[in-house]
């Protein structure tokens, strides 16, 4: 994970680059494993995020992993913090506008999908693949100002001192298809543990050792 900062409007910029959920390098626990261990040490050092950006390809169709990704988002980010999300589709400069339309209105309608999010105060908007277009998306946190919500998986670990697999978002993995996956990760056997994270799991500052 690496963090970008840059100066806009005045304000100073940190961009928090994560991996995503259903990607061939890292099982969704791990990647889960991942953003929990930052989002602990950022959360403990009274860093709190103003957004989240979420990307999705307007160009992939629905699939249960879709599906089952954006659960395991939701259940992270917790209902209070949803105001606090833009949702970002893109590829949208390699295909035509008209032909991918209805997939993105499916996409912001059903609550399965996008639609319960966007009830709860997540926006949406296209991304073309360009720094005006990028700007675009931090200029929406900027000129419009909410309180920064800790998300749920953060009240979960340092308020309610929860292990990962008891947290929402990480019963959502275990309960999924990669459950024979992430096995040694979530042990079945009574009174073990998956180990506590102190921060120390491979994100860092852009340029730093």
């Amino acid at each position: 994970m690496d963090v970008y900062t840059f100066l806009r409007k005045g304000a100073t910029i940190s961009l928090v680059d994560t991996p995503s959920f259903d990607n061939d390098q890292r099982s969704d626990f791990e990647v889960l494993r991942l953003l929990a261990s930052w989002l602990t040490l950022s959360y403990k050092s009274d860093i709190m995020l103003d957004g989240i950006i979420y990307f999705h390809d307007i160009r992939i169709p629905r699939t249960h992993s879709l599906r089952r990704d954006l659960e395991i988002f939701k259940r992270l980010c917790g209902d209070r913090a949803m105001k606090n999300v833009l949702l970002a589709t893109v590829g949208w400069d390699e295909v035509r506008s008209e032909a991918f339309s209805g997939r993105e209105h499916s996409l912001v309608t059903e609550d399965g999908l996008w639609g319960a999010m966007v009830n709860r105060g997540s926006r949406v908007v296209r991304h073309y693949n360009n720094q005006s277009s990028a700007l675009r998306l931090v200029d929406m946190f900027l000129d419009i100002r909410t309180d920064p919500t800790p998300l749920e998986i953060q009240v979960e670990f340092v308020i309610e001192g929860k292990l990962l697999q008891d947290t929402a978002a990480g019963r959502s993995v275990k309960g999924g298809p990669l459950d024979e996956t992430n096995r040694e990760a979530f042990p079945d056997r009574k009174g073990e543990r998956v180990k506590r994270f102190t921060g120390d799991d491979g994100f860092r500052s852009k340029g730093t050792n």
